[in-house]
């Protein structure tokens, strides 16, 4: 299932790249949100094997100890990343 939407993903990008193709902003806008949508079900696909590995014991876990401060700051900065790309 990850290869088709890889696929389309791929296709989705290229449609979206102004190097290779000139879209209206209508158009950019619907193939955005597509691109989008495709990335989530990539990721959910990638959740979804990664608990099978985990309920057939093929995925080991190493946990270890972290500075939540340091892991927040670093998953806020992440965030602002994303929102100020999107507006």
């Amino acid at each position: 299932m990850r290869t088709p939407v890889a696929a389309i993903e791929g296709y989705l990008s290229l449609a979206l790249n102004p190097k290779v193709s000139r879209i209206d902003s209508k158009a950019r806008e619907y193939l955005e949100k597509a691109h989008s949508s495709t990335q989530n079900l990539g990721k959910l696909f990638q959740d979804l094997l990664t608990s099978a590995r985990a309920e057939d014991g093929r995925l080991i876990s190493h946990p270890s100890v972290i500075e939540m401060g340091d892991y927040l700051q670093q998953l806020a900065e992440e965030l602002r990343f994303a929102a100020q790309k999107k507006t």
